[in-house]
């Protein structure tokens, strides 16, 4: 372990005092919000600021998959979940792509590495969408 100055401590102890993040209701409120971005890693799966998604439709695109699978076991159930995640989310990328492409008001991140940024979380989503197939694969 390194043995730290003390201006060098001194100088750290001021920056941090300045680093005290949001202050205002509206600041805190914008910075609760920067991980969802894209709502690839909302907290919740379903974005009720999304027109095209609610708990409901997502509740029905889970049965029909559990419906077409007709799990045995727990574990069954847990991967179709997940597949039924990863679906969803890609579904979701697909949706904002379109509307990135389009040109649409609204549009999510309208930056220069959006499509880039979205196309790696939809990969990602596809990756464990097709790695909780295979495994209901190999079980059945």
């Amino acid at each position: 372990m390194s043995v730290i100055s003390e201006a060098k401590l001194a100088a750290n102890r001021r920056n941090a005092r300045k680093s005290t993040g949001p202050r205002t209701a509206a600041g805190k409120k914008r910075s609760s919000q920067n991980a969802r971005k894209l709502g690839m890693f909302s907290r919740s799966l379903v974005r009720r600021d999304l027109a095209s998604e609610s708990s409901k439709a997502f509740q029905a695109f889970l049965k029909q998959l559990t419906d077409e699978f007709r799990p045995q076991t727990l574990l069954d159930r847990l991967w179709i979940e997940r597949a039924a995640c990863a679906m969803w989310r890609s579904r979701r990328a697909h949706r904002i792509e379109a509307t990135a492409i389009a040109g649409e008001p609204g549009c999510i991140l309208p930056s220069g590495n959006f499509l880039f940024g979205l196309v790696r979380y939809e990969s990602m989503h596809d990756r464990n969408l097709d790695r909780a197939l295979a495994a209901l694969k190999k079980r059945n």
